[in-house]
């Protein structure tokens, strides 16, 4: 043990009595007792050894002290409160380690479980930050799957019952007869055409950091509307139209609210920051002209000047 608990007043209680040597000799009994974490040995010459009793005095001193304080027994002398206090250490120490080893465990659990939520989110399309908390990467994987198991069953039915929209009168279902042919099930699978949406990579492809990329696939998937190769190239195609790069393009996109672009919608805007138009610029040099400030000033001579004064 490198720690064991001294309540004063109880040593003090117990051990007023002893003489100064005495004192000494106890406590350093009990010191070694703790530790060791075991029983002093039986032989008291080799217990005055282990404390340091040399004297005569101290000798007898380690000698009374064992007679009070200690039970000798078959593996040594025992002493009550030293024996509690080092059980109890042991308890707490096994108890420690074995908290030590549940967290372990907990964490490992926990990373595991991370992983694969991380993994089956990214088979959806969804590329969640890494610093994403575990419960939202729950919540987002059961949004992606239950969303994904309606959709089946919506189609599953609408292949059942021809999509629902025959109506249902007393006379198409009581008046039915039974056709008793034999019928053979089609067992060829339907494919169903499904949208794949763009990943985070494709969009960094196009010159997208990875931040702005999942920004913006975050926001599609916010207005229900997954981003698609065809969606992409369009507004590619408004972008070189503007010429603007992807990366503002996006930026614009996702300040204004914008699920698409366009390039007419940033055409008014840059014509007002490059100022009039070149029709109203020769509307200004025509008035210029008119009221004479456009004028280029006569070069001045003396001449010139001889002759106004004139």
């Amino acid at each position: 043990m490198n720690f064991y608990k001294h309540h004063i007043g109880d040593y003090d209680q117990a051990t007023r009595h002893l003489s100064f040597v005495e004192d000494a000799a106890y406590s350093r009994l009990i010191r070694k007792y703790y530790a060791e974490e075991k029983p002093l040995p039986a032989d008291v010459k080799q217990v005055q050894r282990l404390v340091g009793a040399r004297a005569r005095d101290e000798k007898d001193a380690v000698e009374t002290v064992l007679g009070e304080f200690f039970v000798l027994e078959p593996d040594g002398w025992h002493n009550k409160r030293c024996d509690e206090e080092i059980a109890e250490a042991q308890e707490s120490e096994s108890e420690r380690d074995e908290k030590k080893a549940n967290e372990r465990e907990r964490q490992k659990r926990h990373r595991a479980e991370r992983k694969q939520l991380f993994e089956r989110l990214r088979s959806l399309d969804v590329v969640p930050a890494y610093d994403t908390p575990t419960e939202t990467l729950r919540t987002l994987l059961s949004q992606r799957t239950s969303l994904d198991v309606t959709r089946d069953k919506t189609e599953n039915v609408t292949r059942e019952y021809g999509g629902g929209n025959a109506p249902v009168t007393r006379t198409a279902t009581a008046n039915q007869t039974p056709d008793t042919r034999h019928q053979t099930p089609d067992t060829r699978k339907e494919k169903t055409k499904r949208v794949t949406a763009l990943s985070c990579s494709d969009l960094m492809a196009d010159g997208l950091s990875e931040e702005t990329a999942n920004e913006w696939l975050a926001f599609r998937r916010q207005k229900r509307a997954p981003l698609t190769a065809t969606a992409w190239e369009g507004i590619k195609r408004e972008a070189a139209k503007a010429g603007w790069v992807m990366q503002d393009v996006v930026t614009k996109c996702m300040a204004r609210g914008w699920q698409g672009f366009e390039a007419d919608w940033v055409a008014a805007g840059m014509a007002k920051q490059r100022g009039p138009s070149s029709k109203q610029a020769e509307w200004n040099a025509s008035i210029d002209e008119f009221l004479g400030e456009t004028k280029q000033a006569e070069p001045f001579t003396i001449e010139a000047e001889y002759a106004r004064i004139r």
